[in-house]
């Protein structure tokens, strides 16, 4: 919702949006992951990679305006383009 309304966006519609708790897995993953970006030496915010790992994880579509998660579509992430 931050970058939304950072954007002016109308926030109306996310309330119809899931919401996904974040897991011992999806922190599991999530490590994972950033010991995987580390190698190829990819910085990515910890916290994007938490959303990637819960959106992996349920099997869920991301949709982002956020590039840097394009980074994670080979680990899994499906994004909407």
């Amino acid at each position: 919702m931050y970058g939304l309304m950072k954007l002016t966006k109308p926030v109306r519609y996310l309330s119809s949006f899931r919401v996904y708790d974040f897991t011992k897995d999806d922190a599991q993953r999530s490590a994972r992951i950033e010991v995987e970006l580390e190698k190829r030496g990819k910085m990515i915010k910890r916290t994007d990679i938490m959303i990637a790992s819960t959106a992996i994880g349920q099997g869920a579509t991301l949709c982002t305006f956020d590039s840097d998660f394009l980074e994670l579509e080979d680990l899994g992430l499906r994004l909407f383009k």
